[in-house]
């Protein structure tokens, strides 16, 4: 009677341990998701930069315009918070306010990228051709934004690796058989043992061991 009362003690407290490891990996799998969900937007954001450069370098390149007519001509085409803040900058530099366009541009663009979920070094790297295109032929200009697209480019391709490589990893921890199914992890012990859960004992077997 004491081996089947030990065997049922052990297989109770393996099955709440068990339960109390699927939580775990559900807050887990939050905190996971959301870090996905912030990295996803970060590298859609960045994507919408990079093309904005390529309509930028098309401009210069085929249409043979100054940068402001350049923001004027493709601010129709893009979509908020961009296009408005391309309109403001044709408009301010068509009123010669005596500031350069790289002055306005990243007046303008500060306030738009502000609410974005870009780092700051995304930010300086999409502006980083403003801050040579005051005495730049059009040659110049073109080389430095290509530069600034770049710079994205390699920016993005990063993340998308390491988004791809996490996808990939918590594929494998949920595949059955993988190995992990039902092990408790360092992190996953670290929040069992932050939310300790209070043991109840079946009133019957209670009563038996009484």
């Amino acid at each position: 009677y004491k081996m089947s009362t030990s065997r049922f003690w052990r297989t109770w407290l393996a099955g709440t341990l068990q339960k109390r490891a699927i939580l775990a990996r559900i807050w887990l799998s939050k905190g996971y998701s959301e870090r996905q969900t912030m990295m996803s937007g970060r590298i859609r954001a960045i994507r919408s930069l990079e093309h904005i450069l390529e309509l930028l370098a098309s401009e210069v390149r085929y249409g043979r315009a100054t940068l402001p007519e350049c923001c004027s001509h493709i601010a129709r085409g893009l979509p908020a918070p961009y296009g408005a803040a391309f309109l403001e900058i044709g408009r301010r530099m068509e009123e010669n306010t005596g500031l350069t366009f790289g002055e306005v541009f990243r007046e303008e663009m500060a306030e738009a990228l502000q609410n974005l979920p870009l780092r700051e070094r995304d930010r300086e790297d999409f502006l980083r051709f403003t801050w040579q295109t005051g005495y730049a032929d059009a040659k110049m200009q073109l080389r430095s934004i290509e530069q600034s697209a770049e710079l994205l480019q390699g920016t993005r391709e990063r993340l998308e690796r390491e988004n791809a490589e996490k996808c990939r990893m918590a594929v494998t921890r949920q595949t059955p058989g993988s190995g992990s199914t039902g092990t408790v992890t360092g992190s996953e012990n670290a929040i069992i043992s932050m939310k300790p859960a209070a043991v109840s004992y079946p009133p019957s077997h209670q009563t038996a061991v009484l």
